[in-house]
């Protein structure tokens, strides 16, 4: 601008919010249904400046702030299995979480300042709020999907999901998101599961192959932002424990996805990447009754 010169203008986010959850089900024949009570904590800093780095007569802006969350947050989950013909069966499932309200605490602080020498000089404090109590709304989720299963070799998966981020609600401002969705499919094959000890060992393994494809909350100059990705991996189980009448079984899995989010229409980013993950699934069998003491 000819009136002030040049101005700048930096924005810096960090920080993310954590979920410790706990989740429990129950069965009824072949109806299964559970539920998920998590809690969410974490705190989100935002950082922005306006500067003018030509203009000695003008001051420059700065603003931070904190958004610290603190609340229970419930999803619920369904499920059907049903046996078809020839050693095939049919898993339905459906899993949701209602339209929430977190509670949060923000910490705002702004304030005119200049540079004298390379060294910030408060010049006045604009804003200066403590823990204000607020709340943001996360939308409703709603999710569905099936896996076709044949035998102990092979198993098909496909898994839908929407929510409705156009409601979310940040400090009274709406609108900022758009509805985003999620669909993903996968495979996997176990050339013998029940392999003897004296087979080789990579009849045991689980294979696992698929593709995922979101299409984001965000949508930057009217380009909606979208990310996919391919995935593979495997599963490596563990020796078999027998726990009364049963046995059990644990598994070391491995999988990695290659994938792209953005675009770089409209002078937008567009990411590549490649992820790598290790899991544990731990099986046991507790509070068996003991035949002998």
């Amino acid at each position: 601008q000819d009136s002030i010169g040049t101005v700048n203008y930096s924005y810096e986010g960090k920080g993310g919010i954590n979920q410790v959850y706990l989740g429990n089900g129950f069965k009824v024949k072949n109806l299964s249904a559970g539920v998920n009570v998590s809690y969410l904590f974490g705190d989100l800093v935002y950082f922005s400046r306006d500067s003018f780095p030509k203009a000695s007569n003008f001051l420059n802006t700065k603003l931070s702030q904190t958004t610290r969350v603190s609340d229970m947050y419930y999803s619920y989950g369904l499920q059907y299995r049903q046996p078809l013909k020839k050693d095939w069966s049919l898993t339905l499932g459906t899993t949701g979480s209602l339209k929430s309200n977190i509670n949060i605490k923000k910490t705002t602080f702004a304030a005119t300042y200049k540079n004298d020498f390379g060294v910030e000089v408060i010049k006045d404090t604009v804003v200066n709020e403590e823990d204000v109590k607020d709340t943001i709304t996360l939308p409703l989720m709603f999710g569905g999907g099936f896996i076709l299963k044949k035998g102990d070799k092979w198993l098909f998966g496909f898994d839908y999901s929407v929510q409705n981020w156009s409601e979310f609600n940040s400090f009274g401002q709406q609108g900022l998101l758009k509805n985003s969705s999620k669909m993903a499919v996968g495979i996997q094959y176990i050339p013998n599961k029940n392999a003897g000890t004296k087979e080789p060992y990579v009849k045991k393994v689980f294979y696992r192959a698929g593709f995922r494809y979101t299409d984001s909350y965000l949508e930057l100059k009217n380009t909606a932002l979208k990310d996919y990705a391919i995935t593979f991996g495997a599963g490596f189980p563990l020796r078999k424990i027998k726990a009364g009448e049963m046995y059990s079984q644990s598994v070391i899995n491995l999988g990695f996805e290659i994938g792209q989010r953005g675009t770089t229409d409209n002078q937008l980013i567009r990411e590549r990447y490649f992820n790598a993950f290790v899991s544990f699934t731990l099986n046991d069998r507790w509070f068996i009754k003991r035949k002998y003491d």
